[in-house]
């Protein structure tokens, strides 16, 4: 147990939805419903009821977060007690990850939090092409995001570097007849009920297909990545998520959901990299954050 999941906690309980929580505390849905779910085997008993409609507490629940808020308030108060005035300029660099990649950066930031301690980093967390366009607007100054045939990243404003590349793998539920087949066709992939991520990379893959393949039988797409796997999960719909996903994405590491190949046909691979403006001024800090995050991102090579 730590602060973070009592924090994660208590701002789902606050808002009833991983989604939102997700958004105003600049974590990954994955990241919190991953904590939470650790917290309730921990404490062995269930926090909140998730649903489609969102997360409700339980009776223990509610208890459980009562506790919490007072932990988290004598945090503070000694907090309080322990800070000195603080005269430094803090720098901030504002972080955009794309899901997948999230869990595995976030683990190890400690690191470079300990060798510039005045640097405030924020994270925001988003579809590749919504966070490129936010390195474009300064909204974000450093990203880690994946394309699909998407070619004029590296302009004359924008600096891209491809670390790794990585597949599409076609995600069904546990109990779906394909997960012990362990594959499927483009034609079988067309004929399921379909929910996708919102991400212009799965849209783009999706393009060939109507030519080739017909038009998705049924296709549903959200911004919310806990519906999308609820979806699969409980109403046996199936998905498309890059490899990068499939190492970090907690129901899948259970077996509640099943990564297979998509077979018969010859997929482009997706670029993941680092990405940036020229126009920012890097300071010793920034420079060190884009060597740590190139170092980090290995581990899915």
């Amino acid at each position: 147990m730590n602060i973070s999941q009592l924090e994660y906690l208590l701002e789902v309980a606050r808002v009833g939805n991983i989604s939102v929580a997700s958004q105003n505390l600049f974590v990954s849905q994955a990241g919190i419903s991953q904590a939470i779910t650790s917290l309730e085997e921990e404490l062995g008993t269930k926090i909140f009821k998730r649903s489609r409609a969102g997360a409700i507490l339980t009776e223990h629940g509610k208890q459980i977060v009562t506790k919490a808020e007072e932990v988290l308030a004598k945090v503070q108060e000694l907090k309080e007690f322990s800070t000195l005035p603080n005269t430094k300029n803090q720098e901030e660099i504002k972080l955009a990850l794309t899901p997948g990649v999230y869990p595995v950066l976030l683990k190890n930031l400690s690191w470079y939090k300990s060798k510039y301690p005045d640097v405030l980093i924020k994270i925001n967390e988003g579809e590749s092409m919504a966070l490129h366009e936010d390195i474009k607007t300064f909204k974000s100054d450093i990203g880690v995001i994946g394309t699909y045939k998407y070619s004029n990243l590296n302009t004359s404003d924008i600096f891209f570097e491809e670390i790794f590349k990585t597949k599409i793998k076609i995600l069904v539920s546990k109990n779906s007849p394909f997960a012990s087949v362990g594959k499927m066709t483009p034609q079988e992939f067309v004929n399921q009920p379909v929910v996708l991520y919102n991400s212009q990379t799965f849209l783009n893959f999706l393009k060939p297909f109507k030519s080739k393949f017909g038009d998705v039988k049924d296709l549903f797409i959200s911004n919310n990545l806990d519906t999308v796997k609820n979806l699969i999960i409980e109403e046996d719909a199936v998905s498309l998520f890059t490899e990068v996903f499939l190492k970090t994405d907690p129901d899948i590491l259970k077996g509640n959901l099943i990564p297979i190949t998509l077979t018969n046909y010859d997929q482009d691979y997706i670029s993941y990299g680092i990405v940036y403006s020229r126009k920012k001024n890097q300071s010793t800090a920034f420079k060190q954050l884009v060597e740590f995050l190139k170092e980090e991102l290995v581990v899915f090579c």
